[in-house]
């Protein structure tokens, strides 16, 4: 099953739960994100979704560079993380 399959029950199932709008948007957005680091790496599957996928994304969040020219605040990096650890549970 491919991984974009996924998100739209996910996304549906944190608006059951009452997630705020905001919520439910950055999810989208850092799945998104996530996404496209794993379809440049030829990742489109839950099969082929593995730990060192996983962490190969945080490290590339680690080099991501921020709006204002720097890299990424950990704790953005974090938020991004735990959007990405609720998607995979």
């Amino acid at each position: 099953m491919k991984l974009t399959q996924l998100v739209r029950p996910y996304l549906r199932s944190l608006e059951v739960l009452n997630r705020s709008a905001d919520t439910v948007r950055r999810q989208r957005n850092d799945l998104a994100h996530f996404f496209v680091h794993l379809e440049e790496r030829g990742i489109i599957d839950v099969e082929s979704l593995g730990k060192d996928a996983v962490l190969g994304f945080q490290e590339a969040l680690a080099e991501t560079l921020s709006g204002r020219g720097g890299t990424l605040r950990v704790m953005s990096q974090v938020t991004i993380l735990i959007s990405i650890r609720g998607f995979l549970q």
